[in-house]
């Protein structure tokens, strides 16, 4: 054999070799996919680790990583992000990105944040290598979006929304993605992404070289930020009938509306004792000089004077220059003393949790310290419509403070030294104790085993041990002319002001109404009275339309208010709707009455007398009897992060018919509770509702209801899920919860939400595996389960 000959044999074999070499980790890959897919993420281990460490292809060790992170093993997965990111071509690190997006979230959704951060900023040094953005298709982009956002350190994020916004991505997705990057939850180095990426598009902003798919992500940015002359500025030019044209045009409007605002309140500076002696003053606590709290402050001023408006804050609060300027550090001695007692009980950060509850000491020793007895402790991103005076006056009579804490009445310093005394004496327990203590009073929050104790409840526990103390003011009509732009549904007209954002996440606002040049609002149905009101409260998103409300008070309110008038309120979905509401065997069977207004809060005392009654209207139809069957529509495996699809046939067999309705209430609806299994036995996490069709369920008629639960938060492992009719607050059919239909599922944890988009492998072939693509997909068999209930 010549030389040529034997050289050409050794590149055959090996080329064979490669091959089959390619063939066994393409193989290997489906199979950590599929173990990764079935929530066995500890197999997938040591089959990566049977082979030799110099042998690992950047697909298989992915998967190694993916595992890591899913179960937590951060610190492991660390030594392989080198490995993993280095070295890769451009392609490579294109399909790279999009996988590590898709894990940034996934571990999100199961509450690994630093894993998530992990994934993130793993995708982000390689979007710093690659120029990628371009070619991203449009679905992964928005994945991005929020794992850079949110997880990661923001450093894309405004360039991914430039991209997004240049290719004419449905609005509604950015109200609803900036909305969701506030709130009292740090994520970025201890700040909210709202605020890391405000600051990152400010830097933009003084670019006067920036590509203008970066202005235009910075101005939306801005724009939720608050920044409106940033956000004006940096959309300067942008094209006619774009978004970044519609942010400059509304958000012009706004700092018109709050350079008047401003001008109309600034007054000279006196002494507060002084002036609290003839006029009750407005108090706001708050640390920073936001647009809206110097709004907010400028409302004050305009209805009390602005002698008679406080601003407790910190040094940039002073920066407002409107009412009187008071440092909190100045009465913190309270505030102090308390903080070492305090045990974090609450879905906000401690930090946050903590200052909710010093601030109503440190506004008592403020009053206490200045010989105020009357005042309006008022949030910063509220408005007032009525002088401190007038609304102290509103109250009714005897009672010396209300129990809201966004506007909180105080006519008698007494009764605050009494809630700070109430605040000391709980804490003041031994610290095993004040855990179960104040998880009695807290509310319930879906997917946490413990309820979440803050300021409000601390109020409603000193209300209802103190009696003749403290009024409730949700006892009052129409809460007693106090009010939340969009989160209280208290039969008030809704509309929206037409603005680019017009309204708040599934919400609609109050439409307001200007007699006498005071604030009314309108009811709802009946007599259709309209009503004073001397506060609004705009509240996280909500922030968003102060500008609408304080325009009122401005010239040319008219202007204003043509501008709610010509836009109707939205249509909105019920939160208890389900996707799907059909009758097999009633063609004429309607979905859920969109007229019938929610149950309130039964258990609180001011829905005493509705309680009662309802109880006696379900009483008269007892005994309650109905066959109900409860399906899972894909299945008893979910992926981690998605949705759980059920189908519920309900059938009434008997010669009563059950109502929906209750003097105006959607008072029947289905109803499901969702246990996890634990080491520690059964815990619920949920117990979500479904509105029914109109007319309830007639005698002899069966209706399939079709819909999801709320179970994207749901971290992997095995759950059951149990479902019966249920008027609300007062009985369940099947009181025996044993006795209901009730199936199990599985959530399983997985690396990929969705199949891999087209386009990807079209323009960017592909030199690894993708993750597995059928990660959604179920052929499991469908469960079923029929019982009947309620036989009584």
């Amino acid at each position: 054999m010549t030389d040529v000959a034997a050289s050409e044999n050794v590149n055959a074999r090996d080329g064979k070799s490669g091959r089959q070499g390619e063939v066994r980790h393409e193989q290997l890959v489906r199979q950590l996919d599929a173990l990764i897919k079935a929530g066995r993420t500890e197999d997938v281990l040591p089959l990566v680790a049977a082979l030799p460490d110099d042998a690992v292809p950047r697909p298989v060790l992915l998967r190694k990583v993916v595992a890591l992170l899913m179960l937590g093993r951060l610190a492991e997965a660390v030594p392989s992000r080198a490995a993993l990111i280095d070295g890769v071509t451009e392609t490579e690190a294109h399909r790279l990105v999009i996988e590590l997006w898709r894990v940034a979230r996934r571990c999100a959704a199961m509450g690994k944040g630093p894993e998530a951060t992990f994934a993130a900023d793993a995708a982000a040094t390689l979007l710093g290598r690659f120029d990628l953005l371009p070619t991203v298709p449009d679905r992964q982009l928005l994945e991005g979006l929020q794992a850079d956002a949110i997880n990661g350190g923001g450093e894309f994020a405004i360039a991914i929304l430039g991209h997004l916004l240049h290719r004419g991505i449905e609005r509604s997705f950015f109200i609803k993605f900036l909305a969701g990057l506030g709130g009292s939850r740090p994520h970025l180095g201890g700040k909210r992404p709202l605020d890391v990426l405000a600051a990152r598009a400010r830097a933009v902003a003084e670019q006067p070289d920036a590509a203008p798919l970066l202005r235009e992500g910075a101005a939306l940015m801005l724009y939720a930020a608050q920044d409106f002359a940033r956000a004006v500025t940096v959309a300067e030019g942008a094209p006619a009938g774009s978004l970044a044209a519609l942010v400059a045009a509304d958000a012009g409007k706004r700092v018109k509306v709050s350079d008047q605002m401003r001008r109309r309140a600034v007054a000279p500076a006196k002494k507060v004792a002084r002036a609290a002696k003839d006029h009750p003053p407005f108090i706001v606590v708050h640390r920073g000089g936001q647009d809206y709290v110097a709004l907010c402050a400028a409302s004050l001023a305009l209805q009390n004077g602005a002698n008679n408006v406080v601003l407790l804050g910190d040094d940039t609060t002073a920066t407002i220059g409107i009412g009187r300027y008071a440092a909190i550090s100045d009465y913190f001695e309270s505030a102090a003393a308390f903080a070492p007692s305090y045990v974090h009980h609450s879905v906000s950060e401690p930090i946050y949790g903590l200052f909710s509850f010093q601030r109503w000491l440190v506004v008592e020793e403020f009053c206490r310290k200045n010989r105020i007895d009357q005042c309006v402790v008022i949030d910063s991103d509220a408005l007032a419509f009525s002088s401190a005076s007038e609304i102290i006056a509103a109250m009714p009579p005897g009672y010396g403070m209300n129990d809201w804490t966004w506007t909180t009445t105080v006519r008698d310093r007494m009764a605050l030294a009494g809630l700070a005394d109430c605040m000391r004496s709980v804490y003041a327990r031994p610290r095993d104790e004040i855990v179960p203590f104040v998880n009695s009073l807290g509310r319930m929050v879906t997917g946490r085993e413990a309820r979440s104790f803050q300021d409000m409840h601390m109020f409603y526990h000193y209300r209802d041990t103190t009696k003749g103390v403290v009024v409730s003011q949700y006892a009052q009509p129409f809460h007693g002319g106090l009010d939340q732009a969009s989160t209280l549904d208290n039969g008030l007209e809704v509309g929206a002001p037409g603005e680019l954002a017009p309204i708040v996440l599934g919400r609609a606002l109050k439409r307001p109404y200007l007699q006498d040049g005071r604030l009314h609002f309108r009811e709802e149905g009946g007599a259709q009275r309209f009503i004073r009101f001397h506060t609004v409260h705009c509240q996280g998103p909500a922030k968003a339309v102060l500008h609408h409300y304080a325009a009122l008070m401005l010239p040319g309110a008219e202007d204003t208010l043509a501008a709610w008038a010509s836009h109707p309120a939205p249509t909105l979905k019920a939160s208890t709707m389900p996707v799907n509401a059909q009758a097999p065997q009633d063609a004429s069977s309607q979905p859920a009455n969109p007229t019938l207004k929610h149950v309130p809060n039964l258990r609180l005392p001011e829905h005493a007398a509705l309680k009662e009654r309802l109880r006696g209207f379900v009483n008269a139809l007892a005994p309650l009897g109905l066959q109900v069957s409860l399906r899972l529509a894909d299945g008893p495996v979910l992926t981690a992060g998605g949705q759980l699809r059920l189908e519920l046939e309900i059938h009434n067999p008997g010669a009563r018919g059950y109502p929906d309705a209750f003097e105006g209430y959607a008072a029947l609806l289905a109803g499901f509770v969702i246990t996890a299994e634990t080491a520690d036995g059964i815990r619920k996490v949920a117990e979500p509702r479904w509105a029914v069709p109109e007319g309830g369920f007639p005698a002899g008629a069966t209706v399939t209801l079709a819909g999801t639960l709320p179970t994207a938060k749901l971290a992997p492992g095995r759950y059951k899920v149990s479902a019966d009719l249920v008027f609300e607050y007062t009985r369940w059919f099947e009181r025996n919860v044993d006795q209901r239909p009730t199936l199990t599922f599985e959530v399983v944890a997985t690396a990929s939400a969705d199949s891999a988009d087209p386009a990807v492998s079209t323009h960017h072939p592909r030199h690894e595996a993708p993750l597995d693509r059928g990660f959604n997909s179920s052929t499991e068999t469908q469960g079923m389960s029929r019982v009947e209930v309620g036989r009584r």
